[in-house]
């Protein structure tokens, strides 16, 4: 075993604690078993749509390579949903810029929505952040119980709201 894996959890913790960037987290994990275990909680705390963690977060259990110890998921305080405006290039015509627009809203729906019924069924997620100004908080909500999030601490909605749709997603958090 080398040093580094030998150290105490306590300290591989007070590591992590430290280390921001989600790379170096992922290859910290890679060390070892035991670094496995303190790194990859850490890497999965703090999710954001633009990063690669979203893709293991968003998927199902039966699409994961046979893994023992629970999903990544499980491990999520804070999910960022976040649809980042598409800037076309300049010779791109609108008819092409309006087909990639649709498909990246699809692509981010069907992420979304995987990202979050995973995390309501895996995690206890203090912080939920969905920012999509294009897109209706039901559209990607979709079924989800919110009844699910009874440990959220924050929540920031930035997208388009009807108030039936905001009325039956906060009436889980009563």
């Amino acid at each position: 075993m080398d040093r580094f894996s030998a150290l105490p959890n306590e300290i591989l913790d007070l590591i992590s604690g430290e280390v921001q960037d989600p790379k170096t987290l992922f290859y910290l994990s890679l060390v070892s078993k035991n670094c496995y275990h303190v790194f990859n909680r850490r890497l999965y705390e703090s999710v954001k749509s633009e990063d690669k963690q979203i893709d293991t977060v968003a998927l199902l259990e039966n699409e994961r390579i046979p893994l023992i110890g629970p999903h990544p998921a499980s491990f999520v305080k804070t999910l960022e949903l976040t649809l980042l405006r598409l800037y076309p290039a300049s010779d791109m015509g609108e008819e092409e810029r309006q087909e990639q627009e649709t498909i990246r809203e699809n692509s981010f729906r069907r992420q979304a929505d995987s990202a979050l019924n995973n995390v309501a069924k895996h995690a206890a997620l203090r912080r939920l952040s969905l920012r999509f100004p294009k897109i209706h908080l039901h559209e990607v909500l979709g079924k989800l119980n919110s009844t699910k999030f009874g440990n959220l601490r924050q929540l920031v909605i930035r997208c388009i709201v009807e108030q039936q749709s905001l009325d039956i997603f906060v009436s889980g958090f009563r």
